[in-house]
């Protein structure tokens, strides 16, 4: 499509940093580099004079984020008639810190919420920062793509009938893969219910301009929407956008939970990209989609076709799992008829001089923007496709068996293990003993079992090519239990459900608090685990093979046993390499 006129791009914000940059006023203020003349070569001559000028301190002519009335109020006006939200607020904590704030702005201490299994971590910070109650929910799985879908319109109404007295809903949409939610009508359905929509969309600050793509949250109903600005637009890395429309949420206590957890020292470089890109969006905003979307096209279509691998289009996840759309900008290609890796192809391309955004057992994801529209794309294009060509073909010829289809069950037996209702409410099928006991040649997780992967999804017990390099992300009471026993998830007592069943509303910050916890310890110490399972042969996890060195005559109380497990998964960690 042929790029529109540009419009004249009005940034109050940037145009304020030009302007103190052109008075050449010597700075007796923060930070301590003073324009970039103690700054450290070469980071100086990286970064350049004048982007070190502008790296300045709170001042008058550059108003102040904590009580903004000029440019920076401007900036985020803006941004509020351009999304069409009620208030827009400029995040320089990343969508980690929106998240946080849109949780703390929509709950009280003991406010039940619905959160779905595949959140991504920061719902766990918010969820202990505001120490609200989270009721979780299993999306619907799809197994030929070893992929999680979307949480449903019923899954939404079944949680409010179990629990009618939930405040808000959470929501990812679009998720890592691009695959968006039905958000108009679990809006409808919170709605209906006295709740608010929180709506997690850091992979979603260009939807809404173009008709290619999904629509926004905001144009679906929801309350509040914390978005990625720097993912798929041109604000750089780390800056992102709140939104919030007043209807059902305060804006004034919105705008003091984000100054309670802003930095009093933002950076106005990042503050500045973030004018700068809504600007650009607001100027040209279809155009940039358009070429975008065009870009993604041309990839995907040269990655259909190749021996051993799929790409997932729209047509493969519409109407099914909950999701409604695609966003076409990512590119999701799936290994399933080959002897690489998700990993080692990854690997592979970083070798040829192309990074990409994901990668994991099965998945390369490959994320395509409006920047990738220019004159080298198809040669980067054919550089892609030269190096799948070179992959091996699966010997035998078969696709990979999904183990991970079972995982459903586990996350829905999780759920109805804190009264969210009978078997007969849970999601997936009703038990999953091949995925927690099978026994297989790779290494298993840090729970005894199953292990987390990158983006927040379990993988199968057995299958160590997950492994390499990945980052725990969300939580798991059942799996983070397993961690501090040493016992899988699947194998412990009916007691245990008994025993961390529902609890009173005051103890929901403490128990997100314990599970964050221990899944930010075993993604410290992920590396090390990774090295060390896959040195022994037998790929037992060293913590494992400790707990199994004491005669089961000699292990004492389960209690004993869970002190000796986490004393000695400590003493290992610190010795290992």
């Amino acid at each position: 499509m042929k790029k529109e006129p540009e419009k004249e791009l009005h940034q109050p914000l940037v145009e304020a940093m030009e302007r103190y940059l052109q008075e050449g006023v010597y700075p007796l203020h923060t930070p301590g580099h003073k324009g970039g003349r103690g700054m450290a070569e070469p980071l100086r001559s990286l970064l350049g004079d004048a982007a070190l000028k502008m790296d300045v301190s709170l001042m008058a002519e550059l108003d102040d984020i904590h009580a903004p009335s000029g440019c920076i109020a401007a900036a985020q006006q803006a941004a509020a008639e351009l999304y069409g939200s009620d208030a827009a607020f400029l995040a320089v904590n990343g969508t980690t810190g929106a998240i946080h704030a849109m949780l703390m702005t929509a709950l009280r201490p003991g406010d039940k919420v619905l959160v779905p299994r595949n959140s991504h971590r920061s719902v766990a910070g918010g969820l202990i920062l505001a120490d609200a109650v989270p009721v979780y929910a299993a999306p619907p799985y799809l197994p030929e793509w070893g992929l999680q879908g979307q949480l449903t319109p019923d899954q939404a109404a079944q949680a409010f009938g179990r629990h009618p007295d939930l405040k808000a809903v959470v929501l990812t949409s679009p998720n890592y893969f691009g695959m968006a939610a039905d958000v108009r009508a679990i809006a409808d359905i919170a709605h209906a219910h006295g709740a608010v929509l929180l709506v997690d969309e850091a992979h979603g600050p260009h939807l809404g301009f173009h008709g290619g793509l999904p629509p926004s949250a905001l144009q679906c109903g929801a309350d509040m929407a914390a978005q990625s600005t720097h993912k798929l637009l041109g604000a750089m890395t780390q800056c992102s956008l709140l939104h919030v429309r007043g209807e059902r949420i305060d804006l004034r206590h919105a705008a003091d939970v984000m100054s309670l957890l802003t930095t009093t020292s933002p950076n106005y470089l990042l503050m500045g990209s973030l004018d700068a890109a809504r600007a650009q969006l607001a100027a040209d905003g279809r155009g940039m989609m358009s070429r975008a979307l065009a870009a993604a096209d041309r990839l995907r279509e040269s990655l259909t076709g190749l021996a051993g691998l799929r790409v997932l289009w729209e047509a493969d996840v519409a109407g099914r799992a909950g999701v409604t759309a695609l966003d076409r900008t990512k590119v999701t290609l799936h290994l399933d008829r080959t002897d690489v890796t998700g990993i080692e192809l990854g690997g592979r391309l970083r070798e040829a001089g192309l990074a990409v955004e994901l990668v994991d057992s099965r998945h390369v994801l490959f994320l395509v923007t409006y920047a990738d529209a220019g004159a080298e794309w198809p040669a980067v294009c054919g550089r892609i496709r030269g190096v799948l060509e070179a992959l091996p073909a699966r010997q035998g010829g078969g696709a990979v068996r999904h183990d991970e289809a079972q995982i459903v069950a586990v996350l829905g037996l999780e759920s109805g293990s804190r009264g969210a209702g009978p078997a007969a409410d849970r999601s997936g099928p009703a038990a999953a003993p091949g995925l927690l006991r099978r026994n297989g040649t790779g290494a298993a997780g840090p729970c005894g079992r199953a292990y987390l992967r990158g983006n927040g999804q379990f993988l199968p017990a057995g299958d160590s090519r997950g492994l390499a390099g990945g980052t725990v992300y969300g939580t798991n009471h059942r799996m983070v239990q397993s961690a501090q026993s040493g016992r899988p998830a699947c194998e412990r007592p009916r007691r245990h459900d008994a025993r961390h069943g529902a609890r009173p509303a005051g103890t929901a910050g403490r128990r997100a608090l314990r599970s964050y916890t221990c899944n930010k310890a075993i993604s410290l110490h992920w590396k090390a685990w990774t090295a060390a399972a896959k040195r022994r042969s037998s790929g037992v996890w060293p913590m494992r093979s400790r707990i199994a060195a004491y005669p089961r005559s000699a292990r004492g109380s389960p209690a004993a046993r869970r002190r000796r497990s986490a004393s000695a998964a400590s003493s290992w960690i610190r010795t290992s390499p």
